[in-house]
C-alpha cells in the first residue's frame, strides 16, 4: 500500500535523521520516492526536478509529486 503523501514526508525525515552524515536530504526524498511509489519517482529521475544530485531542486520536486500524488495512491 502506498503511504500518503504526509507519510512520505516524515519517513524521509526520519531516515535522514537516521542515516546524516550519509546522504543528503535530495538522496533521501528520491530513494524513498523511488521505495514507495516508484512510478512516480519516475515521472522525476534524471530531469531538471531530479534532487538526487543537487539539493536545490527539492522545492520543485516536492510541488510536483504532491500535485500527482493521488494518481498513485
Amino acid at each position: 500500500m502506498t503511504p500518503n503523501f504526509i507519510v512520505y514526508l516524515q519517513n524521509v525525515v526520519n531516515t535522514y535523521d537516521e542515516a546524516h552524515p550519509h546522504l543528503r536530504w535530495g538522496q533521501t526524498y528520491s530513494s524513498l520516492l523511488n521505495k514507495y511509489v516508484p512510478n512516480l519517482a519516475l515521472t522525476v529521475l534524471n530531469t531538471d526536478i531530479d534532487p538526487y544530485y543537487d539539493d536545490r531542486k527539492i522545492p520543485e520536486f516536492i510541488q510536483h509529486i504532491r500535485e500527482r500524488w493521488h494518481l498513485y495512491d
